[in-house]
């Protein structure tokens, strides 16, 4: 299992940290996330890029993306793994 996150400035618009015209450009110029196609951070490092793209990698359907190989793989970016939230 290893943290990929996703590319620069996926995650920034909508947060506040970034100007309208800086918003309005990198809605104009990047792609629509896609979490099974988009390249891992840079500050990631080359490993996470090349665990993605293995064979039998699983992506987990986020912008805070781990990708994950191996026999349980699929269950440990499942749902079953999230905290429960509890109406009181």
């Amino acid at each position: 299992m290893m943290y990929a996150s996703c590319p620069r400035y996926y995650d920034d618009v909508g947060r506040g940290t970034l100007t309208a015209e800086q918003e309005r450009e990198i809605l104009e110029k990047l792609p629509s996330f896609d979490p099974f196609t988009a390249r891992s951070a840079r500050d990631n490092g080359a490993l996470v890029e090349f665990l993605r793209t293995y064979p039998g990698t699983v992506v987990n359907n986020h912008v805070a993306r781990f990708v994950v190989w191996g026999k349980h793989a699929r269950y440990l970016v499942s749902d079953e793994l999230l905290p429960k939230v509890v109406d009181r």
